[in-house]
């Protein structure tokens, strides 16, 4: 839901700064019901059964969000609403904590959302064996019990501050769907989910699209707006701009810069931007050469000219990062933190202590902006000294080679967690975290999590969260070159567009004006 924020996924208290704001939610009078939303997507859908894609990509998450709900999540402002809960409550000793359900909810096969089905959902997530791979969020949690039919008890290993904010994340970890579909049919679930959402799961025909349609027996009355959503995916950033551009599809993402370039001087498009702590980088397998050497890492780190990235690639769209959290974020460390940037003479003398020729594959995405991202990078670590060729494929099976640990350098455009940073630094950089990509593992770092996670005082967190930022620079962890923009670009007509968190598409609230052009 999935995300001013974008710090990997978010908190009330911290994360995500939104550069500019959502639009202002339109008066209920004026919302206008009917219709069918095109999103565009570019790339395929990776499958809706948590337990068999472990992590849903972006382009995933987007119908999956309609589909299935979660707990809480977060609001345009960043504060945390209800959905399929209504209060958390802290036990005193703040060892544990107490959500009272939303009664009166069904999953679209008929069967009822009760404590069952969230202790059910939570005992899958939480398994190690089921290798979810954003579970490491969630590591607090000893376990959830029912207190009666409709709330729960979160046990936590530790006083934990972050819980309600974990449980709001645009995440798979807190998509709640029907037991009984799960358990009847997991191969179905993987192709049409089943869960308590506004919309009601259609079709995927894959390679072209996803189709939703309206819940009728929704429990929020007032909602939703729209008849049916269309999830298009058109691999080509152009040909998808030229189609948001005309109407034929609705909006969709600006993953590239030149989209966004031009939908800024054009008056029949609305731009909606988000800041916050995601990246386009590239993720760093340490568990096979060449980057199981520290110095082969800090050398392409330094190859690495972020500026020229910044200013070439995404023509002027993003800034250079210099640290894990954004500056409008309140955990920002000052831009002093000692994080490790461009410097060519470095890369070189690292590589010729190394003694031997580097090779390294860089695995992207076989889509313009991915060849192109490729290509760039392979001519910054050819500049160092890196022997490195490029290998390219479909989106989907680069998200599955991640997971298989298939690769030795990946492009990465992670979904940062909003909210509280513990969400962030527990899912990239703990050793249960990376080992779904980078297999990092350092007992120095998980120690420094462990404190910032029971540690209460802001101030000593602060101070906690900014030595772990200059460990992810000292490791040399991963190549995160910029602090990324996401933004959403769509025609007119479509009304009450929210930020898009954590780069992913959230359409709960929009509403379509036919009268206000494409």
């Amino acid at each position: 839901m999935m995300f001013p924020k974008n710090c990997w996924l978010r908190s009330t208290a911290v994360g995500m700064c939104i550069a500019a704001a959502a639009l202002a939610a339109t008066p209920g009078w004026a919302q206008k019901r009917g219709g069918t939303l095109i999103v565009g997507s570019e790339a395929e859908f990776n499958g809706f059964n948590p337990m068999k894609v472990k992590g849903m990509n972006s382009n995933t998450l987007a119908p999956s969000l309609t589909v299935m709900e979660g707990l809480f999540a977060y609001g345009n402002e960043q504060s945390i609403e209800p959905r399929l809960a209504l209060e958390l409550k802290d036990a005193p000793d703040h060892k544990s904590a107490t959500v009272t359900l939303r009664q009166g909810v069904t999953f679209h096969d008929g069967t009822p959302f009760n404590a069952d089905a969230v202790i059910f959902h939570y005992r899958r997530v939480l398994d190690p064996q089921n290798s979810i791979a954003a579970a490491s969020m969630l590591s607090p949690i000893e376990s959830v019990e029912a207190v009666d039919a409709y709330t729960v008890r979160f046990n936590l290993k530790h006083p934990w501050a972050a819980l309600k904010s974990a449980l709001a994340l645009d995440s798979v970890i807190n998509l709640i769907g029907s037991p009984k579909a799960l358990t009847d049919d997991p191969d179905g679930f993987q192709r049409k989910p089943v869960g308590t959402g506004p919309y009601v799961f259609d079709e995927w025909r894959t390679g072209d699209r996803v189709i939703v349609s309206r819940n009728k027996n929704y429990w929020d009355k007032d909602r939703p707006y729209l008849d049916r959503i269309i999830f298009r995916i058109v691999p080509d950033q152009v040909t998808l701009h030229q189609s948001v551009k005309s109407g034929e599809i609705h909006m969709a993402l600006g993953n590239t810069a030149q989209p966004v370039v031009d939908a800024r001087q054009d008056p029949n498009l609305q731009i909606i931007e988000h800041v916050g702590g995601s990246t386009t980088g590239w993720g760093l397998n340490q568990s096979k050469p060449p980057f199981n050497d520290l110095r082969a890492r800090r050398a392409i780190i330094a190859a690495f000219d972020s500026q020229a990235f910044a200013d070439g690639y995404f023509m002027g769209t993003v800034k250079v990062a210099d640290g894990i959290f954004a500056p409008n974020s309140p955990w920002y460390c000052g831009g002093n933190n000692g994080w490790r940037g461009y410097d060519l003479p470095a890369a070189k003398a690292l590589l010729k202590e190394i003694g031997k020729p580097v090779q390294l594959t860089m695995n992207s995405t076989n889509t313009p902006g991915g060849r192109r991202l490729a290509s760039i990078s392979q001519q910054f670590a050819q500049a160092a000294g890196f022997q490195a060729k490029i290998k390219l494929v479909d989106q989907a099976q680069h998200v599955r080679n991640f997971y298989a640990n298939d690769f030795q350098m990946a492009s990465w455009r992670p979904q940062i967690p909003d909210g509280d940073p513990d969400h962030m630094v527990s899912l990239m950089y703990s050793t249960e975290g990376a080992r779904t990509v980078s297999k990092y593992s350092s007992a120095k770092m998980d120690a420094l999590i462990q404190q910032g996670r029971t540690e209460t005082d802001t101030a000593k967190r602060k101070k906690i969260y900014c030595e772990i930022e200059r460990l992810v620079s000292d490791d040399a962890i991963l190549i995160m070159p910029i602090r990324l923009v996401s933004h959403m670009i769509a025609g007119k007509k479509v009304k009450n567009v929210p930020a898009p968190r954590g780069n992913i598409v959230l359409v709960r609230d929009i509403w379509l004006d036919d009268s206000s052009g494409n």
